[in-house]
């Protein structure tokens, strides 16, 4: 399993945790979690939920998921395939957010179709661009039908 699936389940299925029992849970190394707890962190979709003394004496931080981070269960494509029940019942616990979430996220595709059409509508009505430079968009189907895509733009160092 993904690492980053496998840390936003342990975190809904059994959060609060701390960094040590994250990894025993999501079956990740450790520095695979301190990555991703940074990067959820930084995206809003996980935070501390609470910072305890150890036996020894350091401070040891919980982290929970937000709501974003609950979304990001709720609709993680592998999260549904290994555990539905989960996706589910993350999906009901959110209520009414869910749909709140779907609508800032479909927001934000149409801005990024309208800048990449914006893009295409230049470039095919200019026929001009900077040397080199190249718009890739990549879009693929999985066997549900459900569609991904990427676009890269960039300036090509080979001739």
């Amino acid at each position: 399993m993904d690492p980053y699936a496998a840390i936003l389940m342990a975190l809904a299925n059994r959060g609060p945790l701390n960094k040590s029992e994250i990894q025993e849970q999501a079956k990740v190394a450790r520095q695979t979690v301190y990555d991703w707890l940074g990067k959820l962190e930084r995206s809003g979709s996980a935070r501390v939920q609470r910072t305890e003394k150890s036996r020894t004496g350091i401070p040891t931080k919980y982290y929970e998921l937000t709501d974003s981070g609950m979304y990001r269960v709720a609709i993680g494509r592998e999260i549904s395939k290994v555990n539905p029940e989960l996706a589910s019942r993350v999906r009901h616990q959110l209520g009414t957010k869910f749909g709140k979430f779907e609508g800032i996220v479909r927001s934000n595709r149409e801005e990024e179709v309208e800048h990449l059409t914006g893009l295409i509508k230049e470039l095919i009505l200019s026929r001009k661009a900077r040397p080199g430079y190249y718009l890739k968009i990549d879009f693929h189907a999985n066997e549900s039908g459900d569609v991904t895509y990427s676009f890269k733009t960039g300036t090509s160092t080979t001739p």
